[in-house]
């Protein structure tokens, strides 16, 4: 689901875009939002518009959410809705275990709890990696996967009623895990 991954690989006419991690970064955001408990939020696909819920003791590590739709520069990905990315600085990009202590820098939460695209042979990713009604409409700290920081610590962040997959999107950030 990026073009820095095996985004650039599907179609190599038309690559994927790049993460909105490298893109927050570089400063090419339109828009990064803080996410609050009570937030109602409607998000465009391909606007580099992000929601971001940071790690309060550790600023380093946060989650980045964002609209992908299979149009566009990201026409051939296997799959649209809700990207749900997990970001620690100081992880590293040679560690799939996805542990604790060896986890990548930049990964995709997995709406289907499955980590194909770590653990498969077709490292492309599959329509249910991403959120969306009808896949997997929450995300929080109880549910599979879960919204727990690395060291497995709660974060806090719980969105729920994650609607209808689309070029537009929405969610909820509840106040409190009630899965």
């Amino acid at each position: 689901f990026c073009l820095m991954c095996m985004g650039g690989n599907i179609n190599p006419k038309n690559p994927a875009h790049i993460n909105p991690y490298l893109k927050y970064k570089a400063g090419w955001a339109k828009s990064a939002i803080n996410i609050t408990p009570g937030l109602s939020v409607t998000i465009q696909a391909e606007t580099n518009q992000f929601f971001i819920h940071r790690k309060a003791s550790a600023p380093t590590e946060y989650y980045i959410i964002e609209n992908r739709s299979n149009s566009g520069r990201d026409a051939a990905l296997p799959g649209s809705g809700l990207v749900i990315w997990h970001i620690d600085e100081l992880g590293n990009n040679q560690y799939e275990h996805m542990n604790s202590l060896y986890h990548y820098e930049c990964s995709v939460v997995q709406a289907d709890g499955r980590n194909d695209l770590e653990y498969s042979s077709y490292p492309y990713g599959d329509a249910t990696d991403l959120f969306g009604a009808g896949i997997n409409d929450h995300f929080g700290e109880t549910t599979n996967p879960s919204s727990k920081w690395w060291d497995g610590t709660p974060s806090g962040l719980n969105i729920k009623e994650i609607g209808s997959i689309g070029t537009m999107m929405t969610f909820k950030a509840a106040e409190q895990d009630v899965s």
